[in-house]
């Protein structure tokens, strides 16, 4: 799952990459995988942090 999140994210499709890494952080959460779940939360702060990036470069619209 978290390998699917990593093909969405070099993709372009941060929607479905989120998802993905969601669901495999919660699973990891479920079973107690603690080097995992920080692994999980890590991709997804990457993530955040590359859609945070690309919302400050997009040209502002004004009308």
């Amino acid at each position: 799952m978290a390998n699917l999140g990593l093909v969405y994210r070099i993709r372009g499709d941060l929607d479905r990459a989120e998802a993905m890494l969601l669901q495999c952080l919660t699973l990891f959460q479920e079973i107690g995988a603690r080097p995992r779940i920080g692994w999980a939360q890590a991709l997804l702060d990457a993530l955040r942090e590359q859609r945070r990036q690309q919302v400050s470069a997009a040209p502002s619209e004004t009308h």
